[in-house]
């Protein structure tokens, strides 16, 4: 039995049990957290009359038991994902969903939404007022930049490279026998991982990158994850109070602006 198979018997057994309720499947744990008090703010519990939210697991699992369950719906982070990659899941699963963020953690990095839900004290204890956390946050926006424009062109280099058949292609007991067979896999696998073509994709895609307005850099093309854990959860500690990060994520998820760019889920859970 597959480990996403095995998590769909666990959720039909233990979590759907006869309650006649669709799944909405996410990721992690983390992420079940997360929507359930986005969900909670926005409907209050009305939502959990005809929904259950659970996590796979992974991406790779949200997509595998979608396929076997298609009246549930599935949101994952978008992550490194072209636009192309994403039409291309979609239209093998039409109940499959992509965040619009980078990741959920995107919704806990912008300066603007920050400055929301902090409360009154809070707000008191940064001196310099919403321009003073812009700019604490802000420094090194465009290293980030840089880091998740990287991880875009990076990351899918694996799933390529194993599409070529590394490593068991070359590995095979048949081709270990043959040297002209050795030689073309090896230089498949070097056209593939060409570095200057690797190179100026990360060059052409940082240019397209740092174009856009600050906005989307931060929503889209920031690593969320990341950069909270390391800079704006630090930033907070020293502007605020000391804190432990996973606290502090439960509570701006508790009290940052509703996003709107989330209605697309609601709409297709029926609740809009």
């Amino acid at each position: 039995m597959s480990s996403a198979n095995k998590r769909l018997q666990e959720i039909l057994k233990k979590e759907v049990k006869n309650t006649g309720k669709r799944v909405f499947l996410v990721e992690g744990e983390d992420d079940v957290a997360a929507y359930n008090e986005l969900l909670n703010r926005r409907f209050s519990f009305s939502w959990e009359d005809e929904w259950l939210i659970t996590h796979a697991g992974n991406k790779q699992k949200v997509i595998d038991i979608l396929a076997a369950e298609p009246s549930w719906l599935g949101l994952i982070d978008r992550d490194e994902w072209s636009e192309d990659r994403i039409l291309q899941e979609q239209n093998a699963a039409t109940n499959l969903l992509v965040l619009p963020r980078f990741c959920v953690e995107n919704y806990l990095i912008c300066p603007d939404e920050l400055w929301v839900a902090l409360s009154d004290n809070q707000r008191a204890k940064i001196k310099g007022d919403l321009p003073q956390l812009q700019t604490e946050i802000l420094i090194d926006k465009d290293k980030w930049i840089r880091h998740a424009v990287l991880w875009s062109v990076i990351n899918p280099l694996w799933e390529g490279i194993k599409a070529l058949g590394f490593k068991g292609a070359l590995l095979d007991f048949d081709n270990a026998q043959d040297e002209a067979k050795i030689q073309e896999t090896l230089n498949k696998w070097h056209h593939f991982l060409e570095p200057r073509t690797i190179f100026t994709q990360f060059q052409n895609s940082l240019n397209v990158v740092i174009a856009k307005n600050e906005s989307e850099q931060l929503r889209r093309w920031v690593h969320g994850k990341q950069f909270y854990y390391l800079h704006v959860h630090q930033v907070l500690n020293r502007l605020l109070k000391q804190e432990n990060a996973e606290v502090r994520r439960k509570k701006i998820f508790q009290t940052c602006p509703l996003p709107n760019d989330l209605d697309f889920v609601y709409q297709r859970m029926g609740l809009l």
